[in-house]
């Protein structure tokens, strides 16, 4: 008969042989590393390792030596012992300061077993603090699914994080040469890339540092230049710091080069100058809305505990911040802080509102409607108050609104801004009528448009479609409201309106310029269901383009779709049959974006907006990362895709696109370092004129 000792027999011997290991008892082995010495047993190594297997059974020298140097392996001697642990045990421990040399040991003594601990404690603790050392461990023994899950943080967050933290300054040449030409560089500043290479060489001072350094100051030549004088200032520190290091001498000259073209082709720091009035020289710029950090860190802590009619509990009763980023500089803003109190729009804290509000930027003042209301909210963000506008009262001059009480139909209320920065009202109004002849009832879409005057409180009427144009349909549902997209061309000054309602779909233009401006319109057509309420208009070189960002459920990538193209001064509207162009892929998209909800966030985790020329796509996944893209248009409608340093904030309520005095955002604004984690919370650091954080 055959009995089984009762409890775990295997074990208990196991942990038997490992005391003896501890305390050095029958080890017939000893592992060197350096002048340490490690002892163990030849057996359990063979059995736990095919490297030790092959070693000691076969046919090598080591096979009958009784010490075994692996200096050249490693220097780690904490790390050796949590592999022999494991070894005798099966228990290992993982944390991110051992888990890289635990994936290069168990690569190196073929462990199979740890290796994929290891690849499922990287995958469970992802993050941006950890993802560069994941990701060059990944790449240097094939860790494909760590290297395409840790690139995005690579890709969006080196910029304004990595390339700051203290321990990318102790990477090798190979490693900083290949994050070089994997473009991971690509959104940081010169003043950054610039730093980086005059510190990172003056720690490593060897010729490999030196040529790589080297490489990176000739990047520099293509990069927008230093524009201000901190930058300048902490540059030259640098440099000076290197003058006693003799093999640092060419990488200090060459940058000290540098710095005297760029300064020369200065005549004065012009980062603090505001052109108030003048609004000669325009630049593009966007504008963001994002909730406080304390906002959403309250939300995602609701989400998580199922109390997500919870109330939002701020930090100094802080709400929202206002957010800038200039393209032609590559550079982000601060521009303000919104605080709960009397003056601030209710619906802008509304983060569950099911009809959304526009914004509009007018000089240095950002406005604020709901479609449906009649006031306009302007924030000051250079003295940050606030300043309300009423919108003009809609008079309809032929229309029999009898039937029904006017007072009680929704109007639909837009601004946009136009040439010469001028403001532009239009409205859009259902109004029920009856026909006496035929006894029927129907409904009639009318629009009226009006400009704001110098003194910021009149408005004077420019035009109101004819009755002869109006849409008219029976249908007669007063609570379906009139929806619309507006622009006006920085060219030609010319209006594009594209409205829907009732199933109806209608385009008409308007020259602003002209004496007497009339409606022509371009299109009405009938469908069954809305289409123009997913399209944005944006205007290109010669023309407007009536675009949609659509995202294919066959692979998830994102795609701009191509519908109608106006050209200037053309009166006719010309369909577009293009095929969709993939703007961004899955490869590139977020990693915690995909399967998200978008509807259950209080703040958007993707944002459009059309102006300035592009169509640009901001992207969030409410932690750590985001991403901006630019999408404009060749003259053959040929999109073109850009990718811009993404924001420093992980999410937005509102984006928006147009055009500024130029120099107006850095002179308002705080210009944005830094992306910083500090235990888990999400904190901007800004700089301000005395120092750079």
């Amino acid at each position: 008969m055959k009995f089984f000792c009762p409890g775990d027999f295997n074990g208990t011997v196991l942990k038997g042989l490992n005391q003896l290991r501890k305390e050095e008892v029958l080890c017939d082995v000893t592992l060197n590393i350096g002048r340490r010495k490690v002892y163990a047993h030849r057996c359990v190594l063979a059995v736990s390792s095919a490297y030790f297997k092959s070693m000691f059974a076969g046919c090598f020298v080591e096979s009958s030596m009784q010490e075994i140097d692996l200096t050249e392996v490693t220097d780690d001697v904490a790390t050796l012992e949590t592999i022999l642990e494991y070894m005798y045990t099966g228990e290992i421990e993982i944390n991110n300061r051992n888990v890289g040399i635990l994936v290069k040991l168990s690569f190196f003594f073929l462990l199979q077993e740890v290796q994929q601990l290891c690849v499922d404690y990287m995958e469970s603790t992802i993050c941006l603090q950890f993802s560069l050392k994941y990701y060059l461990d990944a790449v240097a023994y094939n860790l494909s699914g760590i290297e395409k899950k840790t690139a995005p943080f690579l890709r969006r967050r080196f910029h304004d994080f990595m390339i700051t933290d203290c321990e990318t300054f102790q990477l090798s040449p190979e490693e900083v040469l290949h994050l070089l030409k994997k473009g991971y560089l690509k959104h940081c500043s010169t003043f950054h890339i610039l730093q980086f290479a005059l510190k990172w060489v003056g720690k490593g001072q060897t010729q490999e540092h030196v040529d790589v350094a080297l490489y990176m100051v000739d990047l520099c030549v293509d990069l927008v230049n230093i524009d201000s004088k901190i930058e300048f200032d902490l540059l030259q520190k640098e440099c000076e710091n290197l003058v006693h290091l003799k093999t640092c001498d060419k990488i200090r000259k060459k940058v000290g080069t540098f710095l005297k073209k760029a300064k020369g082709t200065k005549t004065k720091d012009k980062s603090h100058e505001l052109l108030d009035k003048d609004i000669g020289e325009l630049e593009r710029v966007l504008i963001t809305l994002s909730p406080a950090s304390c906002i959403l860190k309250n939300y995602l802590e609701n989400e998580i505990n199922g109390n997500l009619g919870s109330p939002f509990a701020t930090e100094n009763k802080a709400l929202l911040d206002i957010c800038s980023y200039v393209p032609e500089t590559k550079s982000w803003y601060h521009l303000a802080r919104l605080f709960e109190g009397e003056h601030l729009p209710k619906f802008l804290t509304d983060f569950t509102a099911e009809v959304p509000y526009e914004m509009i930027i007018f000089r240095e003042n950002i406005g604020f409607l709901k479609p449906y209301e009649k006031k306009l909210y302007l924030f000051n963000y250079r003295e940050n108050v606030w300043k309300r506008i009423d919108a003009a009262d809609v008079d309809v001059a032929d229309a029999d609104v009898g039937l029904y009480n006017s007072a009680s139909l929704k109007h639909y209320r837009t601004f946009v801004l136009g040439g010469s920065n001028k403001i532009y009202l239009l409205v859009g109004k259902r109004i029920p009528l009856h026909d006496d002849y035929l006894s029927i009832n129907f409904t009639e879409v009318v629009f009226c448009c009006y400009v704001l005057q110098d003194d910021g409180e009149t408005w004077e009427f420019l035009f109101e479609t004819p009755a002869a144009s109006r849409l008219r349909y029976s249908a007669i549902n007063t609570d379906e409201v009139v929806k619309m997209n507006v622009a006006v061309s920085q060219t030609t000054n010319e209006m594009l309106v594209v409205h829907y309602s009732g199933c109806w779909e209608s385009v008409f233009v308007v020259d602003l310029d002209s004496d007497s401006p009339q409606p022509v319109t371009l299109l009405a057509e009938y469908k069954s269901h809305y289409n123009f309420d997913k399209y944005l208009l944006i205007e290109s070189k010669d023309s407007f383009v009536l675009c949609s960002v659509k995202t294919l459920q066959t692979g998830g990538d994102d795609c701009i779709e191509i519908l109608y193209e106006y050209k200037f001064k053309s009166s006719i509207l010309r369909k577009v049959n293009e095929d969709s162009v993939i703007i961004s892929s899955t490869e590139n998209k977020l990693p915690g974006s995909l399967n998200m909800d978008l509807s259950k966030y209080p703040c958007g985790i993707k944002q459009q907006a059309g102006g300035g020329g592009s169509l640009w796509i901001l992207e969030g996944d409410l932690g750590e990362l985001s991403s901006l893209t630019e999408v404009s248009f060749q003259t053959d409608l040929e999109p073109v895709i850009k990718e811009h340093p993404p924001p420093p904030f992980p999410a937005v309520t509102r984006l928006y696109a147009g055009c500024v005095s130029k120099r107006l955002m850095s002179s308002c604004g705080k210009r944005i370092g830094h992306f910083v984690i500090k235990n888990k919370k999400i904190t901007l650091y800004v700089n301000d004129s005395d120092k750079y954080i």
